[in-house]
């Protein structure tokens, strides 16, 4: 199954994400939603507020595809989440790759974070 395959088949499909990214820890973009615009120099923050639990994600904010979010809260070397207005923004980190996935209401962040975490899960057991 190709990268893209896993956005729509594992992840979009679930109706709990909107929206999906799959990059390498360096940012490098593997697959992404056709909506969306996502840059490197936009993941590399989010990386790095991944692996140190968001702290300097506080007063910036997550930028990504183009749009401000909010910064909600993260888990140090796992996740971070944020949010603007009616869209919030989930982004998880496995060793080898983040996965970034947008979900809008009615969807609550839990109902997309188990999707992605999930995800994150199966992407551990294949060594990534």
């Amino acid at each position: 199954m190709s990268w893209q395959d896993y956005i729509s088949k594992q992840l979009i499909s679930t109706n709990m994400v909107r929206d999906a990214l799959i990059a390498g820890v360096d940012g490098a973009i593997w697959a992404q939603s056709k909506n969306l615009k996502a840059t490197k120099q936009e993941l590399l923050p989010i990386i790095k507020g991944i692996k140190d639990g968001g702290g300097g994600l506080t007063a910036g904010g997550v930028h990504f595809s183009g749009t401000k979010y909010i910064f909600l809260s993260g888990v140090a070397n796992k996740c971070i989440r944020a949010k603007k207005a009616k869209v919030g923004l989930h982004a998880s980190m496995t060793s080898k790759t983040v996965v970034v996935a947008l979900y809008a209401d009615p969807v609550q962040h839990g109902e997309c974070a188990a999707v992605v975490e999930k995800f994150s899960d199966f992407l551990k057991s294949k060594n990534y």
